[in-house]
């Protein structure tokens, strides 16, 4: 009888699961991933007519398929309650939604909970009606450890709020399963709990009845608990789940370029007609490209999920430069100088998460390139700024915060330089040339989904040249000058395609 009884405890609550299953067509892989949940669900137990039944819906977070069972284990192996799977209600669900999905299961309490990227347990623990009772928190910092504390805690943090919420007195499951197993209990004597003939008049006896019924019925006056709003409840699943394994950034960029001399002196032989004249662009366009990606956050919340790559490229487009000749008579001519601009960096990068904040350090090797084509000398025009080709070693640090939907960042990167073509052009430039750069930035972004942002910031890049050290010899160096700065500002905007944290069950 006990037998046939949980087989339709099963048939019962697993039914939808087993319909969606069979519609599907579920792998074997994932049938044995169910098998856990039916098992628990299926396992023969005694009558429940002084247990309340606890529902136990979603979890978000890592490996929260393997807390959500251990939970359900250990209300069902309480004497106090039994438990009913609610999986389909999501943890960030309103009062309404849990009050329906109660009253459809016809259980007395509900469980949510989330798991934060450090194995931290949070338990919304709402009665019926959807009000909110209590949020316990299980702390663990790692999987096994929260697996230890959720067992060792359960009496002490997690029963007195299924008790008050589900109106179940307080019973720990460690004294149960010595007492006795569940499925043995005997079920109560009918004729012991016979209610025996009330020989009261029947005036005091429905006085009695009315009086149990007003002690039954919620006070119209009594005040309700406020259900945690929506928002709030996404905006914490969010802030708990794995940090994202990956951001690209698709855009444009606005940059101006000023290359300057300092002392500078001009040609060594003034028969040669060369000048040493600063370059400057006000506007010119360009599409970026950016992003970081974490291959390990996908099944690992800890170190190996917050070491990654990264990686970036601008290229410049429709930039032209006309170069105004002054001539004897006072005319003027003006030569079209077309503009090759270009840079890109990619490198390693580790985060260090700090609940909302984080901060990234990385190193990258670039290339960054700036040409005017048309002065190249012979029969066009002499050179006349010279074209650069800057490879370098970028090392720097990235700080950023997350505050619901709002991002925001900076970034700082000396770059090392360990070769600035065209500069130290012998015959031509400054041959023994030395330089070093630095680049910073900030941005701020607005999530518009949880998987598209809206992005945007500032950037300067910055070289400074010491040309102190040139040959004596003027066929190698035929301009003078004490050195350069080579700078860039620029602003930019993107749509960040943001794969948001995934749970690792």
């Amino acid at each position: 009888m006990l037998r046939f009884r949980g087989l339709c405890d099963l048939m019962h609550r697993s039914r939808l699961f087993l319909l969606v299953a069979l519609m599907l067509g579920v792998t074997t892989e994932k049938a044995r991933a169910f098998a856990p949940a039916v098992e628990l669900l299926a396992a023969p137990r005694a009558t429940t007519g002084a247990r309340k039944n606890i529902a136990v819906g979603r979890m978000e977070g890592p490996r929260s398929s393997k807390i959500r069972l251990q939970l359900m284990q250990l209300i069902r192996d309480s004497a106090a309650f039994s438990v009913t799977d609610a999986e389909d209600l999501k943890s960030t669900s309103g009062r309404s939604a849990i009050a329906r999905m109660a009253t459809a299961l016809d259980v007395d309490a509900v469980v949510l909970g989330t798991i934060s990227n450090n194995s931290n347990l949070t338990l919304h623990i709402y009665k019926a009606d959807g009000r909110l009772v209590e949020q316990v928190k299980v702390k663990g910092g790692s999987t096994k450890k929260l697996e230890k504390a959720l067992d060792t805690d359960f009496d002490d943090t997690i029963v007195p709020s299924l008790a008050q919420a589900s109106g179940a007195g307080r019973t720990k499951h460690h004294a149960a399963a010595t007492a006795a197993p569940v499925e043995e209990e005997a079920e109560p004597d009918a004729q012991a709990t016979k209610p025996k003939h009330d020989e009261r008049a029947p005036e005091a006896a429905a006085a009695a009845e009315g009086s149990l019924q007003a002690e039954h019925e919620p006070d119209p006056f009594e005040q309700e608990e406020p259900s945690e709003p929506k928002e709030k409840q996404e905006k914490a699943s969010t802030s708990e789940r794995g940090r994202t394994p990956l951001e690209l950034d698709l855009g444009l960029r606005g940059y101006s370029r000023n290359f300057q001399y300092t002392d500078a002196y001009g040609a060594r032989d003034p028969s040669q007609h060369r000048t040493l004249s600063p370059y400057k662009l006000p506007f010119a366009p360009a599409f970026t490209v950016s992003g970081v990606f974490y291959p390990g956050a996908f099944f690992d919340s800890g170190v190996l999920g917050n070491i990654g790559l990264m990686g970036g490229l601008n290229v410049g487009f429709a930039t032209k430069t006309d170069y105004v000749q002054e001539q004897a008579n006072g005319a003027s001519t003006t030569t079209e100088l077309k503009t090759k601009s270009q840079d890109w960096d990619l490198g390693v990068r580790g985060r260090i998460p700090i609940g909302p904040f984080e901060l990234a350090l990385f190193a990258e090797y670039g290339i960054q390139t700036f040409i005017l084509l048309g002065d190249e000398g012979g029969a066009k025009l002499a050179p006349l700024v010279p074209d650069v080709k800057y490879t370098f070693v970028r090392l720097g640090a990235e700080p950023r915060v997350r505050l619901g939907r709002f991002t925001a960042a900076g970034h700082i990167a000396p770059r090392i330089l360990t070769s600035l073509h065209q500069i130290d052009l012998a015959r031509v430039w400054f041959p023994g040339a030395k330089g070093r750069g630095l680049d910073f930035g900030v941005m701020i972004g607005y999530g518009l989904t949880n998987f598209l942002e809206l992005v945007g910031g500032g950037d300067f890049v910055g070289y400074g040249f010491d040309f102190n050290d040139l040959p004596t010899d003027p066929t190698l160096a035929p301009v003078l000058a004490g050195g350069a700065t080579d700078r860039y500002w620029s602003g930019w905007i993107a749509l960040r395609l943001r794969v948001p944290g995934s749970e690792s069950k």
